[in-house]
């Protein structure tokens, strides 16, 4: 005989069943008290199936809706910013997480993971990049982000992943310089730069 609890659990076999009871629940009961709750889980199971649209659908009706839920509208938000990113609507993901930013008293976990979604966005996709700023805008966004939350070890990382991919052109060129001056200077010291 089986235990149950030692078999691995396949917490997406749950999805359909959770589902279509909340849903049931939102049918029988339009107006329950805890509608906020199961929009917002909805929202996020349709947005792991990747139900999109769906998924947004919800997590709108959970925004509007003033009642308490284990997420604050900060949060909320962030997750309809990331649904336009992972959809590839960049310009609206970017409109979205800005206009996030705006919020007042936002809190400091929501603020850095939005910066860095924002800043790595900026990196990663071409139609967002800005030529001129050379990436100046990416790399606020990640700065911001771990001051916003020094503990983040994401932001952490993805600032010194894109500060490596920068620090090649820049070690390149600093290599060029002291190779030339080496050269200007004394072939000597240009024996004790290459080795």
């Amino acid at each position: 005989m089986s235990d149950f609890t030692s078999q691995p659990v396949d917490f997406f076999f749950f999805f359909p069943r959770a589902i279509k009871a909340f849903q049931e629940v939102l049918y029988i009961n339009p107006t329950f008290s805890r509608a906020k709750e199961i929009h917002l889980r909805l929202g996020l199971m349709f947005k792991v199936n990747t139900d999109y649209e769906t998924s947004l659908k919800h997590f709108q009706l959970a925004l509007i809706d003033s009642n308490l839920c284990t997420l604050s509208k900060a949060e909320i938000q962030f997750h309809i910013a990331h649904l336009y990113e992972i959809q590839k609507k960049y310009r609206a993901a970017k409109e979205a997480y800005e206009s996030l930013l705006q919020t007042e008293n936002l809190p400091a976990q929501v603020k850095a993971i939005t910066l860095q979604q924002l800043g790595w966005m900026h990196h990663t996709v071409e139609q967002l990049r800005d030529k001129d700023a050379k990436g100046c805008y990416a790399i606020q966004c990640l700065q911001k982000s771990v001051e916003a939350d020094p503990n983040s070890g994401q932001s952490w990382y993805l600032l010194g992943r894109y500060a490596l991919e920068l620090c090649d052109i820049i070690c390149f060129f600093l290599k060029y310089l002291l190779f030339k001056r080496c050269i200007i200077d004394d072939v000597q010291v240009l024996d004790s730069c290459l080795y």
